[in-house]
């Protein structure tokens, strides 16, 4: 077993090859659990709207091993909506998943958001996505009251693995 470096950068704004390569490592459930859908092909509006970057409003981070894209997580305020709370998503590819590179992630995703005065991430997960449900509730989640309503995790530097080694 070799060990390989994780490196955790901003995507850049309209970066959409980085988007597209980082779906194509999800399998069909893996993006019907993400996107609510079971896409196998990220249409382009869709992977120019994954895409968008508005410093102070919409982040996103790429995960990277060996220079290839493996994962994305983002933070967005809504609109309109409260300014110490922002949305988190993540996308892992499949065969990265496990590894810890989603915690890499989000822990970047905390640093940034923190860093813009976010106080909350919230997660929209679905029911049926248990891995993701469990994640959530071991990093401190709080479960939602409701299926419809969201995990709320407190933003915070998210302990260990920063300096991560992904076993490949």
């Amino acid at each position: 077993m070799s060990s390989t470096s994780l490196h955790v950068r901003p995507l850049e704004a309209g970066d959409t090859d980085t988007v597209h390569h980082v779906f194509a490592g999800l399998s069909v459930t893996s993006a019907y659990h993400r996107f609510g859908t079971g896409l196998t092909l990220l249409p382009p509006r869709m992977a120019a709207q994954l895409a968008a970057v508005e410093p102070g409003r919409h982040r996103v981070f790429v995960a990277e091993l060996e220079g290839r894209p493996v994962g994305l997580a983002r933070w967005i305020r809504p609109r309109g909506g409260r300014t110490d709370e922002a949305e988190v998503a993540l996308e892992v590819g499949d065969e990265w998943q496990g590894r810890g590179v989603g915690r890499a992630l989000l822990a970047e995703v905390a640093r940034d958001a923190e860093a813009a005065g976010v106080a909350t991430l919230a997660a929209y997960v679905a029911p049926g996505n248990v891995r993701m449900v469990g994640w959530l509730r071991r990093l401190g989640a709080r479960p939602p009251r409701h299926l419809d309503d969201v995990h709320r995790l407190a933003v915070q530097p998210v302990t260990g693995d920063s300096g991560l080694a992904v076993v490949a």
